[in-house]
């Protein structure tokens, strides 16, 4: 405001006549006034100059003031005049930088006010800038499902909440989905990644996935029959789960056998194939069996040409003895190509596993001889030869 007194008129550089302006200039600017007294005819000019000094302002990266969690952004004063500044946040002690100069850098865990006093030889000024939090999807694990016998069958379910919807899921192994569910997986390490449409984001890691295994079924012996129902079989079950069913059937598309329903050991069969169901929560596993014929005489022993014991079926991986469980067994003597005696036994339920000196010879061929008494007590040798595969 500019006053001026003792004149009859009064001229301005703005066009006012009045004695007392009052003007509010943007940039530096130079005023006049022109006062004349009419009784003695003097006029008097005089110029006066304000400097105006421009309000500081404030840049924010992208022109946004909403930040995601944990970001740091650069906070800038912006002016043509050499301005002392200080900074300050409220709450207090989130500026990482400088606070004395031109710009800060901040990371405000809450809604931050920061406040610049810029200060000048000519006035002090103080301007505000808000800046507001974008939280990131809050993440929980709401099911996780194994993978079962090597199905990739496993699953996960999230449970995911944001203020900034929709959400989308990047998988570790490059699935993007829309959905909290990845299903049809295999067994293994996962992490994911949850970005909210601000594109702020969160991670979950160490999402394992383990593989339940199929039960296994091993054969612990087969007596063979001379077809009066003397047959039997005996098996071994190994599961990760303490309840399973075993089912028998002596026609893999019939019925089963309901009197040896989880049993492994079944008798009073006659020669022939009969197939059983181990069915654990992991998924069911089947395995056949064979019962041989056994004759009398001479052929009270039935023996296999050749075994597997580099397999891990469970199935005919042992040489063992099946008779019609009338003969007497002294002796069985194994031999290698060179007549060299490599296995021997006097217990009837032997069970050799293809090793010498305990290593597996696969694709051999070996001779055996057994003796034993029939069942007419007669003294008796039985001949043969076995294959490792």
């Amino acid at each position: 405001m500019w006053y001026a007194g003792g004149a009859d008129q009064y001229e301005w550089s703005t066009g006012a006549t009045e004695q007392t302006i009052t003007e509010s200039p943007v940039t530096t600017t130079v005023y006049g006034l022109t006062a004349t007294n009419f009784t003695t005819g003097c006029t008097l000019s005089r110029y006066d100059t304000v400097v105006v000094v421009p309000y500081p302002q404030f840049h924010i990266p992208d022109e946004n003031h909403l930040i995601c969690e944990s970001d740091v952004i650069i906070i800038q004063a912006e002016n043509v005049f050499n301005f002392d500044y200080l900074w300050e946040a409220v709450p207090a002690g989130s500026i990482l930088s400088d606070p004395n100069n031109v710009f800060i850098q901040v990371s405000p865990t809450v809604p931050t006010a920061y406040i610049c006093h810029a200060t000048n030889h000519y006035c002090q000024m103080t301007d505000t800038v808000f800046i507001d939090i974008v939280n990131k999807p809050d993440l929980f694990v709401s099911q996780l499902v194994d993978e079962t016998c090597e199905q990739s069958n496993g699953f996960i379910s999230l449970y995911a909440v944001s203020d900034y919807e929709p959400l989308t899921y990047h998988w570790s192994n490059g699935v993007e989905t829309q959905e909290p569910i990845f299903a049809g997986i295999a067994a293994g390490i996962y992490s994911v990644t949850v970005t909210n449409s601000y594109g702020c984001s969160e991670t979950l890691s160490d999402l394992i996935v383990n593989n339940i295994p199929a039960p296994e079924i091993n054969m612990l012996s087969i007596i063979g029959s001379i077809g009066e129902e003397d047959g039997s079989i005996e098996i071994e079950v190994t599961s990760t789960f303490d309840d399973y069913t075993i089912r028998w059937y002596d026609d893999p598309n019939g019925l089963p056998l309901l009197d040896f329903t989880n049993s492994t050991y079944i008798t009073g069969l006659n020669p022939g194939t009969y197939w059983v169901e181990v069915t654990d929560e992991a998924c069911p596993v089947w395995a056949s069996y064979t019962v041989p014929q056994v004759g009398v005489g001479e052929t009270e022993i039935w023996m296999p040409t050749a075994f597997t014991p580099s397999n891990t079926d469970g199935v005919n991986q042992f040489f063992q003895l099946y008779d019609n469980g009338k003969m007497t067994f002294n002796r069985i003597i194994i031999y290698n190509r060179w007549g060299f005696p490599i296995f021997e036994s006097t217990d009837k339920d032997f069970r050799w596993d293809g090793r010498v000196n305990g290593k597996l010879m696969t694709n051999m061929v070996y001779n055996y001889v057994i003796y034993y008494h029939d069942s007419h007590g007669n003294n008796k040798k039985y001949i043969g030869t076995v294959t490792v595969l």
